[in-house]
């Protein structure tokens, strides 16, 4: 029931159920909602998000992008209710298509809906495979009683927070701020800890889930630091550079961090910082294509990684590395459009997605040891790995003896 002081916003109530809110459901955030009547409006959104969840509401006529079809034949028409939803373990590999999130076995031949969704945004899964976040920060549970209603913010840089993912860290559209959002709230809280004109360019979780590192750039230089999951306590670790900076991933050991850098010479590598030694090592990568993504594996003695290279979406490679200094090669050599490394399945089977800036994706199952490339999946709009994170997790990084070492 709607609120009275909610009744100017009656019509707009009664058709909001079910169905996309125009205006609403791709804002920015911009500044502090400070007017009555923004007031007013956010409160109604709470409420709406409440009351559409407890009369169990779906989506009826879904517009879809794509029909996709698996290893196991064409999707079905509709999710079974009252269907458990399949542990992470049982099936890993997660994708949007016909405007459903499914999993699947790792050979793609069993299928489970698992729910309806417009906007899959990141289609980000967290460290238990239990919970993702969607599109405008929304987080929904798997088999998990979790859940973070959306607030319309388009994030430049995304990561979970907490051994079990129980927020998340962002930064935030103008890269002007850190910000975090805790499940079970609409609530956002402010991690930045450099102001005074600082652009934060990305935003990576340790494995221990209890601290995290960014890039930020100040004075025209970018640095990389560390600091714990409240903003605090930040460590620089590589000292100002003129080299742009970015993306970041940790090994999955949680001792090495590694990042892409953009030299003034035109060079790129894929740089190496050792947290146990506090210091940087020698590059895991080099080549004349930005890096777009880094996909570590998760065992914590990898000596292989995924990263995807190139301008953009119209012309990124999922490539292989050895993790000595070289090119490195591509995952999917056959490929006729741009690949991008999805995630390690386990130490040498990788999911590569191909297609297009706009989609349709196809995604493979791409063997590293030379077997040919398994199709999974074909059609569909966004593909994640949902396995859980190894335990148990591996300590924290001990930032008062990174600030010793110096950065």
């Amino acid at each position: 029931m709607l609120p009275p002081e909610f009744a100017p916003l009656r019509a707009w109530w009664d058709h909001a159920c079910n169905r996309q809110l125009p205006g609403l459901g791709r804002t920015r955030l911009t500044m502090p909602v400070r007017s009555s009547w923004a007031r007013l409006l956010l409160a109604a959104l709470t409420v709406l998000a409440v009351a559409c969840s407890e009369r169990g509401a779906t989506l009826p006529n879904t517009p879809a992008t794509t029909v996709g079809t698996t290893a196991a034949g064409p999707l079905p028409e509709g999710c079974a209710g009252g269907t458990p939803a399949p542990a992470p373990t049982t099936a890993p590999v997660a994708f949007v298509a016909g405007g459903r999130a499914w999993a699947t076995t790792a050979d793609g031949r069993r299928l489970w809906c698992l729910f309806e969704v417009r906007h899959p945004g990141p289609f980000l899964w967290g460290p238990r495979g239990d919970r993702v976040v969607l599109d405008g920060l929304e987080v929904r549970g798997v088999g998990a009683s979790v859940w973070r209603a959306p607030r319309g913010i388009e994030t430049v840089s995304l990561t979970w927070l907490g051994a079990n993912g129980s927020a998340l860290a962002f930064v935030a559209p103008g890269r002007l701020n850190l910000n975090s959002a805790a499940l079970g709230s609409i609530d956002l809280r402010e991690l930045t800890p450099f102001r005074g004109g600082s652009i934060y360019d990305a935003v990576a979780s340790h494995p221990s889930g209890q601290a995290l590192a960014f890039v930020v750039q100040r004075d025209g230089a970018s640095e990389v630091f560390m600091a714990s999951n409240t903003g605090s306590g930040a460590v620089r670790l590589v000292a100002p550079t003129r080299a742009r900076l970015g993306p970041l991933a940790f090994a999955g050991g949680g001792k090495v961090l590694y990042y892409g850098s953009r030299l003034p010479d035109g060079n790129r590598r894929l740089e190496v910082f050792s947290l146990a030694e506090g210091r940087s090592l020698a590059p895991a990568w080099t080549g004349k294509r930005d890096v777009l993504a880094i996909v570590a594996r998760r065992d914590p003695a990898a000596t292989q990684l995924a990263i995807d290279t190139g301008s953009g979406c119209g012309d990124r490679r999922a490539d292989l590395s050895g993790l000595d200094g070289g090119p490195g090669r591509p995952l999917l050599p056959s490929a006729t459009r741009p690949t991008s490394a999805v995630g390690w399945l386990d130490t040498h089977r990788v999911l590569v997605a191909e297609g297009g800036c706009q989609g349709p994706f196809d995604l493979w199952l791409v063997d590293v040891n030379g077997r040919e490339p398994q199709s999974l999946a074909r059609g569909i709009d966004r593909a994640a790995l949902r396995w859980p994170v190894p335990r148990p997790l591996p300590a924290p990084p001990d930032l008062a003896a990174l600030a010793g070492a110096g950065g």
